[in-house]
């Protein structure tokens, strides 16, 4: 019933667009189009796809209302002949390459600063020694406390860096021995960012980078470095140590890793 609800809701609010070269348009009154002269038997090749896609919606979210959202902001473009089933963004949206890169890293790194001070405290007030997290592991065959963190800032300010140098490499190994020197690492990671002017990191919009480990070359775009590699790895880093010292018992919730949102001011 999910799926069959999830293509009649698409249908009935006009945004899937069968584009079946044989089947005319006609165009809404609210500026849209939808095939016309398709028989209730006859189905558009995309039905199948947006039962499936309602589904998932349905599911995801829990309620059909959920699914009416999404379809405002999406709209489902079906290529003939295609297997591919493209997504674009609407209404158009335009953002800058600084905004998708150093605001979210301050983000991030603004948060992390935080929970490692709620870390630091509660290990005091337990009579722990803070030194103790940076050896910490989810599983033994995972990186430690340490390295998650340094990845963090390797993957905010070591990605400025590279798309001024046209190079990305993981970072080298740190020599940060006790849990403050590595706060402190944190805490100057975010300065630096916050020092950056928006208009430098714009201007290397569309330059090329590329990821470099040992004879492995990945070649990017700089906006396609940021969202499909620096940004994924950030998060998985941060969300790591984290929950690291969540597991300790460190009295953190979603709202500490989610630091200051952007919001509308």
């Amino acid at each position: 019933m999910q799926r069959e609800a999830g293509a009649e809701a698409a249908n009935a609010h006009g945004w899937a667009v069968c584009s079946e070269r044989q089947e005319p348009k006609q165009r809404m009154s609210d500026g849209r189009y939808a095939a016309r002269g398709r028989s209730r038997s006859s189905e558009c090749p995309m039905d199948g796809r947006l039962r499936e896609a309602g589904a998932e919606a349905v599911n995801a979210h829990g309620s059909a209302v959920s699914f009416f959202k999404t379809l405002t902001l999406v709209r489902v473009n079906y290529a003939p002949n295609s297997n591919q089933t493209t997504f674009k963004g609407y209404p158009h949206m335009t953002t800058s390459l600084y905004s998708l890169s150093v605001e979210s890293y301050l983000q991030t790194l603004g948060a992390l600063d935080r929970v490692m001070t709620k870390g630091a405290t509660h290990y005091s007030d337990n009579g722990k020694n803070p030194d103790d997290i940076l050896s910490l592991r989810m599983v033994d065959n995972m990186m430690n406390f340490k390295f998650q963190v340094l990845s963090v800032i390797g993957q905010s300010v070591g990605t400025i860096e590279s798309l001024r140098s046209g190079v990305f490499s993981p970072p080298g190994k740190s020599d940060p021995t006790t849990y403050a020197e590595l706060h402190a690492k944190v805490q100057a990671a975010h300065a630096e960012l916050k020092a950056i002017e928006a208009d430098d990191v714009n201007s290397m919009a569309g330059a090329d980078v590329v990821f470099e480990l040992g004879e492995t070359k990945i070649p990017f775009v700089a906006e396609d470095f940021v969202l499909s590699f620096s940004l994924p790895n950030l998060y998985f880093h941060a969300a790591t140590a984290y929950d690291l010292l969540r597991k300790e018992g460190v009295p953190l919730g979603k709202r500490d890793f989610l630091g200051s949102l952007k919001i509308k001011r």
